[in-house]
């Protein structure tokens, strides 16, 4: 079940849906419920899109939304370690940024909404109209929205926006064509499948021999395959952080001041330390109970009785835990126990425990002697941090202000304290800038500048950058010189491969034309191996992709012998031992529901490529506080 939630939880078309199709019903809740901002003021940005900010605000109200959706789907299903595995706040935050995206390209694509269009949606809002079906008038408006925990200004601006998301999924809706071909390939798809037997040989072993001239030919059918796509080189200027945060020295006060405004941050939440006796049945656990009342001792107990093998080697010792960390029946038990008390059997999921509280710890601040090095370790940071962002911004200005004397400008800018000054690897539009690491962002803005240009300060994981882009190579075809040993390995398995499949049909030949499918086998020396059923999906189970022999099962008759194909590093023969066909009456019936699914899986391939395409171009940032909220320190949330 979790993981057809986590598949739902990402499913574009889902997403959009619930946003735009129930966006009435989200306004119009009670925003008065406490909200966590963590790390600031509602106010600060929890991310932002190219540089428009979502703030913790938006984020927090998301995520209850989320919540209370997951609740109301789930019922009593619905429980806090449910909520962690599906990582709802995560949900939430790509979800914001998902909708930033789309609504740039709604702005860009020009699909506004007037003022005008905007006052006759809100006014015919029926929460907006009074028994007699009129307007209730701008002051109780204004009221109303207020109670909301809104503006007028920020309701109408998240209307308008939801009127501009609808107007992009109808304009992307509209661009989606479905024929009727698909449709009855999609059935065939899904009812059509077939068995085959087979005799498979791994392709030769062994060094092929290949000869220059044979390198030369090869390399001249399949020049293609080995085609490098437009790359870019740029100078770089570094801001690097951790430099800056090596020469902080945040004084003993401020180190004090620091951690008495984030002391919530250092508390330390009740704990136990407790040992379990875990059994499958309420006999055994009887059994295991009767020990323990009698005197035994329980390490002894656990050592002999317990089938929890992480730790019934050392009495069953479950070491500090917190809230949160067991299952609930376990953990009420295991809170509400006196020290020493024995109790249980207590039934969860992996059967039966009798649980002994050895210790506990009440919930604490920890004290600033403890913490004084992290405490110093994170002022630094954040200092860092705020100091690597306000530097970049100036250096990129200075730079882009020298125009074309912009390298010579970061050569000078570079003596500055914390200041790399290199020139990357050649890089494409995806994947890591080397020297630099995995930053999309950076990939998109070089890409997105002309030669001797200038980029704005881009955040990568080693430090805030500014880019001056130094040269363009563009797509092309190397010389056999530079892509020999690939091109030597390919030829050499392009050879295995030959001799193997000749090998295959020599034993069919010598075989006769009226040999059985096992007397094929026998000549080769070979057993046969039969198939699970498969669909035209191209994968045959046992033996992975292989789109040539499923097509081929799916045309022709039971018995049919054929081959040699190639499959996953293997010459294969196989006979068809069968099949199942389409049943016309069914896909009549079934032929709209498949369209509606197709065009909605069109629509989704749309917005998917459309959202990744400008994530790129505009760049998404996240604010490192929350990122660790939610244990995600220095990586973005999943798309």
């Amino acid at each position: 079940m979790l993981q057809v939630l986590r598949d739902s939880m990402k499913y574009l078309a889902w997403i959009l849906w619930v946003v735009i199709g129930v966006f009435v019903l989200f306004v119009f809740v009670d925003f008065g419920r406490g909200s966590n901002y963590a790390s600031g003021s509602p106010t600060a940005a929890a991310a932002t899109v190219g540089g428009q900010p979502i703030t913790r605000m938006e984020y927090e109200r998301e995520k209850q939304r989320l919540d209370d959706q997951m609740r109301q789907q789930l019922g009593q299903q619905y429980n806090e370690e449910l909520l962690k595995q599906l990582r709802l706040p995560q949900q939430a935050l790509n979800r914001l940024v998902s909708n930033k995206i789309l609504l740039a390209e709604a702005s860009d694509l020009d699909l506004g909404v007037s003022d005008r269009e905007l006052r006759r949606y809100i006014v015919n809002l029926p929460v907006f109209r009074d028994n007699e079906g009129n307007f209730i008038g701008a002051e109780r408006y204004a009221l109303a929205v207020r109670r909301l925990g809104h503006t007028t200004d920020s309701f109408e601006q998240a209307i308008r926006d939801q009127l501009m998301l609808q107007r992009l999924v109808s304009a992307l809706e509209r661009s989606v064509v479905v024929s009727d071909k698909d449709v009855e390939d999609r059935y065939r798809e899904q009812v059509e499948k077939a068995k085959v037997r087979y005799v498979a040989l791994p392709f030769a072993a062994g060094q092929a021999a290949v000869s220059d001239a044979d390198l030369q030919r090869f390399f001249g059918q399949h020049r293609e395959q080995y085609r490098v796509p437009e790359q870019r080189i740029a100078d770089y200027l570094l801001v690097d952080q951790t430099k800056l945060e090596q020469a902080l020295a945040p004084s003993d006060a401020e180190q004090r001041d620091y951690y008495a405004q984030h002391q919530e941050e250092y508390g330390q939440p009740e704990q136990v330390r407790a040992r379990h006796v875990l059994v499958k049945t309420a006999a055994e656990a009887a059994a295991a109970k009767q020990r323990l009342d009698g005197g035994e001792d329980f390490a002894k107990v656990a050592r002999e009785m317990s089938t929890d093998t992480s730790n019934a080697a050392t009495g069953g010792d479950l070491g500090w835990f917190g809230r949160g960390r067991m299952v609930r029946p376990f953990e009420e038990a295991a809170f509400g126990a006196a020290i020493g008390q024995v109790v249980g059997p207590v039934q969860t999921q992996f059967g039966y425990h009798l649980i002994q509280v050895q210790e506990k710890r009440a919930a604490m601040t920890a004290p600033f002697a403890e913490v004084q090095q992290a405490v110093r370790t994170r002022l630094a940071a954040e200092r860092a941090a705020q100091q690597a962002e306000e530097k970049a911004k100036t250096l990129a200005a200075e730079v882009a202000k020298a125009g074309a004397n912009a390298r010579q400008e970061m050569q000078e800018l570079s003596t500055q304290p914390g200041m790399e000054l290199g020139k990357t690897e050649a890089f494409g539009r995806q994947g890591v800038v080397a020297p630099l690491g995995s930053a999309p962002a950076l990939n998109a803005a070089a890409f997105g500048l002309q030669k001797g240009g200038v980029s704005a300060p881009l955040r990568t994981p080693r430090g805030w950058v500014v880019l001056h882009l130094s040269e363009v190579k563009p797509p092309r075809v190397p010389d056999l010189a530079e892509v020999r040993e690939a091109v030597r390995r390919d030829a050499e398995q392009d050879v295995q491969r030959q001799q193997t499949l000749a090998r295959l049909a020599e034993a069919r030949t010598k075989a006769g034309a009226g040999a059985t499918f096992d007397a094929v086998a026998a000549q080769l020396g070979v057993g046969v191996q039969e198939s699970p059923e498969f669909g035209r999906g191209g994968v045959v189970p046992g033996l992975g992709y292989a789109p040539e022999l499923v097509k081929a099962a799916m045309e022709q008759p039971v018995g049919t012998v054929g081959g040699p194909v190639s499959v996953a590093g293997s010459a294969l023969l196989y006979q068809v031992a069968s099949r199942a066909g389409v049943d016309p009456l069914q896909f009549a019936q079934q032929k709209d529901s498949l369209r509606q699914q197709l065009e909605q899986e069109q629509i989704n391939a749309l917005f998917t490529s459309l959202i990744n395409q400008r994530r790129q171009q505009l760049g998404v940032t996240y604010d490192p506080k929350l990122l660790e909220e939610l244990g995600m320190a220095g990586a973005p949330p999943p798309a």
